[in-house]
């Protein structure tokens, strides 16, 4: 596991790591596409940030026909 994030599949921006501040100050942590126009929505919360980067980088392999 790494903390490299991968470019966006979309645009090929490298995203953010951010996160805000749930009830009792828990962070929830996501990944984001900062390229105003990019169509990729945020990751899921998670609980650490380690997970969130996980979650972007985990990506469907694309099926060759």
């Amino acid at each position: 596991m790494s903390e490299k994030l991968k470019p966006c599949p979309f645009c090929g921006v490298t995203p953010d790591v951010d996160y805000e501040l749930g009830e009792q100050n828990w962070k929830k942590w996501f990944v984001k596409c900062h390229t105003k126009y990019c169509p990729v929505d945020k990751t899921d919360w998670s609980v650490n940030k380690q997970i969130a980067i996980d979650t972007w980088n985990t990506r469907h392999k694309e099926e060759r026909g």
